[in-house]
């Protein structure tokens, strides 16, 4: 199988990017997948960054079996064993996205979005090139725009998934440890953590690099 990882930023690199981009090159070894950090606006410049994570659908990435996209606030547990080119599923769909990020997309776009079809969200991205190409058939800038400053990347996969005809279905969701909120208890049982900048659910915020150095401290993270 021939795989790769790729993250994207836009912009001078923050410290918190620069340390996710090693975390993940050295997740990408233990792999055995090639690792690319896009930078610029590389899927359309008229469009948000987050929206340019679309540009793991390019024609590029069509010489690999599975491609991953990662946010560059996003982090590998240490001593974690688990492949995620091992694992079935596109993207992470919990309870909270359903209620909050999905249900909000179904209220303001009713046109373009399905109770029915799929929806992930955007910290992790995992796609085999056939469904990579099926989004990518329906990839409309005039129809997308509406999510550039209001779910983005989120709402623009879940609208190519509507036209696709992806279903909703369990086998397309990737277990929440793979994107598990550095807020959340046990952490380190985790396989990827995304840092957030809530301490605690509930609780007071802080810059996601403090607790990226309590990670650290803590040696759940590299």
């Amino acid at each position: 199988m021939k795989k790769i990882i790729l993250q994207h930023y836009n912009g001078e690199l923050s410290e918190l990017a620069k340390q996710s981009m090693e975390n993940v090159k050295r997740y990408a070894d233990f792999c055995g997948a090639d690792y690319r950090f896009l930078t610029g606006k590389p899927f359309n410049k008229k469009f948000s960054n987050p929206s340019q994570k679309l540009a793991m659908l390019h024609p590029d990435f069509d010489k690999y079996d599975v491609t991953v996209m990662l946010d560059t606030d996003m982090f590998v547990v240490k001593g974690v064993e688990k492949n995620i080119f091992d694992e079935n599923g596109v993207g992470i769909f919990t309870p909270r996205i359903e209620r909050n990020a999905y249900a909000r997309c179904l209220r303001k776009y009713p046109d373009r979005s399905s109770p029915n079809h799929q929806f992930w969200g955007g910290a992790i991205w995992r796609l085999t090139t056939p469904l990579r190409q099926a989004l990518r058939k329906h990839i409309n800038l005039d129809v997308m725009r509406v999510f550039n400053a209001n779910l983005e990347d989120e709402g623009m996969v879940h609208y190519l998934a509507t036209r696709a005809n992806i279903k909703r279905n369990k086998s397309l969701v990737l277990d929440h440890k793979w994107c598990y909120c550095s807020y959340l208890p046990n952490v380190e049982k985790s396989y990827m953590i995304h840092i957030r900048p809530k301490i605690k659910q509930g609780g007071p915020t802080r810059p996601k690099i403090e607790t990226l150095a309590e990670l650290k401290k803590n040696g759940i993270v590299e």
